[in-house]
């Protein structure tokens, strides 16, 4: 009977061999499918009334990337344009003769006025597969497929929570790392009973709460926030559902978050170290194992297999597992850190071209604008005074 045991726990200890193995063979090809980061970012890009600007950037949209869907049949400048003043005109126009009215003439807006300002509008909603590192998504299709199905999932939100969110424009690059471009503006039914554009509005009458609830909203509290989590969530979903693996890692933009990715890893990093201090504990209490060669020449069988007393064998497996665990926190954090830099030190680098870029385009601006007062590209008011004509003021 005792042979039989012994026979019976040696090949539960060659089984168990057996099925970490193939975990770890299965690990290893899950780590060679990279998985795919996804930026989402929204900002808001605001345009004067004369429209000169709006119409460069859009047409540099169309040069650069292929527009797959428009709220409109026209252009997209147009097109947005025309939304504003189906659905704000009204808005706009009571307002201003309440202005009139009250004797404010100075707050009188046109629909320019409130396509072209920074609180009301569009947002402009950006999605990246990848970085300059990485191909990210290698089929446009698939990616335009999970974008599309994005879409959907947005539009069909808006309109279960009081029509409130209105996609404008879609926008997909022509050349990997694919990014698309998503155009959408918030709106919510005024005290007047006309709509008005607003996202915190908008997100408080969908009932989205805050993050921390029970405190006052803020830059660092606020439903947006709530709001992307969710959004991201779903975004990721998406391309899971495609096949595509996705990096679910935070990235970091700022010091703060870059500070809340360290307290995390020294979490970690003393949490080993507790684990290390009842692993030398368990091992000063534990009984010493036997490792006589007798002993074990004599439970070895013909395959080579070495038969251990029960006890053995389970605190064997019970420090390996320890050790194991431990060093795979460890090797964790450390990755977690480096990633953390890595992303902090590759978010510098795209913010510092994009201020080169901005800083050509105002010197390229202002060579313009002195070139065309050399050609003397003015005309004069009837007081006899100068006042640019074509030039932003």
């Amino acid at each position: 009977m005792e042979k039989n045991s012994n026979e019976m726990k040696a090949a539960a200890f060659t089984g168990m061999e057996n099925n970490a193995a193939m975990m770890e063979t299965m690990e290893t090809r899950t780590e060679k499918k990279k998985k795919v980061r996804l930026t989402h970012h929204s900002e808001r890009i605001t345009f004067p009334s004369d429209g000169k600007k709006a119409k460069a950037y859009f047409q540099t949209l169309e040069n650069e990337y292929t527009r797959c869907w428009c709220v409109g049949r026209k252009d997209a400048y147009q097109s947005e344009l025309a939304f504003y003043k189906k659905r704000y005109g009204n808005m706009v126009e009571v307002r201003n003769k309440a202005y009139v009215k009250d004797r404010h003439p100075d707050r009188v807006t046109g629909i320019l006025d409130l396509y072209g300002r920074k609180r009301t509008c569009p947002e402009e909603l950006t999605i990246q597969a990848g970085g300059k590192n990485s191909d990210g998504v290698a089929d446009r299709e698939v990616f335009e497929g999970c974008v599309r199905q994005y879409l959907s999932w947005m539009q069909k939100w808006g309109k279960e929570h009081g029509d409130c969110l209105h996609v404008l424009d879609i926008y997909i690059s022509k050349m990997p790392p694919y990014r698309a471009i998503i155009r959408r503006v918030w709106d919510c039914l005024g005290k007047d009973g006309f709509r008005i554009v607003t996202m915190t509005g908008a997100l408080r009458a969908a009932d989205i709460p805050c993050p921390v609830e029970g405190e006052e909203e803020s830059r660092f509290n606020n439903r947006k926030m709530t709001f992307d989590r969710m959004s991201r969530d779903v975004l990721y979903k998406c391309f899971e559902d495609a096949g595509i693996p996705i990096n679910k890692e935070p990235r970091i933009y700022t010091l703060r978050k870059a500070m809340e990715i360290k307290e995390k890893v020294d979490v970690e990093e003393q949490c080993a170290r507790d684990m290390l201090r009842e692993i030398m504990k368990i091992e000063a209490q534990a009984p010493p194992i036997k490792t006589d060669a007798d002993i074990f020449d004599m439970l070895e069988d013909s395959d080579g297999n070495i038969l251990l007393a029960e006890e053995d064998y389970r605190l064997l497996k019970f420090r390996e597992y320890l050790a194991g665990a431990y060093a795979s926190r460890n090797q964790a954090a450390d990755k977690r850190l480096l990633n953390a830099l890595d992303e902090e030190r590759e978010a510098q680098e795209v913010g510092a071209v994009q201020r080169g870029i901005r800083a050509a385009m105002e010197l390229e601006y202002a060579v313009l604008y002195i070139g065309l007062l050399r050609c003397r590209y003015y005309i004069r008011d009837q007081e006899g005074g100068g006042m640019d004509e074509g030039i932003p003021q």
